[in-house]
């Protein structure tokens, strides 16, 4: 471990004292070595007036980010829990647990979604460009997907001037420009997505993810991986709902030993849950995947690809 530790003998010590000196001291140090600190429970709270990402993550001082309380508390043992709010981030997932003691990042009750959208849901964002066709020129990335009340809207080949209802055009330099099929996008629910994924993983292992709602992500609201050598193994995603994904809802990619546990996935453009590219020895179960659809093309609710060994159990697939 780096370190070396002497154990003295305590003059006047009853028989065996040093014995058990010597295996908390051996506790200790395994639980330091295993998190960089013994074990604890860190809290982020975005709609707490008192959150900064510079808090120690206590429930009184939470983060005001899943990310900074990842970044900060990313460590075997450690649990991070996020209470209700929106959270409009790509959660990296930046550290590892160890076999037999998971990083878990937890969904404090519901009420919790990461959105991979952002919010365009005030007329002041949008200026009228020909008819019933709106600008927005604050969106200056390419959005895969663009929502009024939660209902993709077309993406148009169409000049923009001569936008069909309910569809959309981004135009680099310019920004986004759409027909919602009357009056002032800003005035809908609209939401415009931007971020490739809800959370990501590459090459970390024994890390939990657990209860939330991740939704309109730009690819991925889901998406473990082991790239160039690297490993992924005994990671857990279990009772999500990811919805609304301009691709997979959630994917193992080369992940191996995991789970996938009584998660909802739906209403996403490509297959609901997803193991490829050997991702083998998982376990897939509990789970409902529904209402996936794939333009030109089929989307499954669960979908196997170059993968063994995995385990696939009672799960409610339908509608896709």
């Amino acid at each position: 471990m780096g370190q070396q530790y002497s154990i003295l003998p305590v003059r006047g010590a009853a028989p065996g004292t040093l014995m058990v000196v010597a295996a908390l001291l051996g506790v200790a140090c395994w639980l330091a070595g295993a998190g960089g600190a013994l074990a604890a429970d860190y809290y982020v709270d975005g709609a707490n007036a008192s959150c900064s990402d510079s808090n120690p993550g206590t429930e009184s001082q939470p983060y005001c980010t899943i990310q900074a309380a990842l970044t900060a508390r990313a460590a075997a043992g450690n649990t991070v829990i996020v209470k209700a709010a929106t959270y409009r981030e790509r959660v990296a997932i930046s550290g590892s647990g160890v076999l037999g003691s998971q990083f878990v990042v937890k969904a404090n009750g519901s009420g919790v979604i990461v959105d991979g959208a952002d919010d365009y849901s005030t007329t002041a964002q949008w200026t009228l460009f020909s008819g019933n066709v709106y600008l927005a020129s604050s969106v200056t990335w390419s959005p895969n997907q663009a929502f009024k009340n939660d209902t993709r809207l077309t993406e148009s080949t169409a000049d923009p001037a001569s936008l069909p209802a309910n569809t959309y055009k981004y135009v680099s330099g310019t920004g986004l420009y759409a027909n919602v099929g009357g009056g002032n996008p800003g005035a809908q629910n609209m939401k415009v997505s931007r971020r490739s994924e809800g959370f990501y993983s590459d090459n970390k292992s024994y890390v939990t993810i657990e209860g939330f709602t991740v939704t309109r992500a730009n690819n991925k609201n889901i998406y473990a991986r082991a790239t160039g050598g690297g490993t992924c193994a005994g990671f857990v995603v279990k009772n999500n709902t990811t919805k609304f994904a301009n691709s997979y809802g959630m994917q193992f990619e080369k992940c191996t030993a995991g789970t996938i546990s009584g998660n909802l996935s739906s209403d996403n453009k490509n297959h609901g849950i997803v193991l490829t590219a050997a991702a083998n020895a998982n376990t897939v179960e509990k789970n409902e995947s529904s209402y996936n659809t794939f333009t030109g093309n089929s989307a499954n609710g669960l979908f196997v690809s170059g993968s063994e060994d995995n385990t696939i159990s009672a799960n409610l697939v339908h509608h896709n």
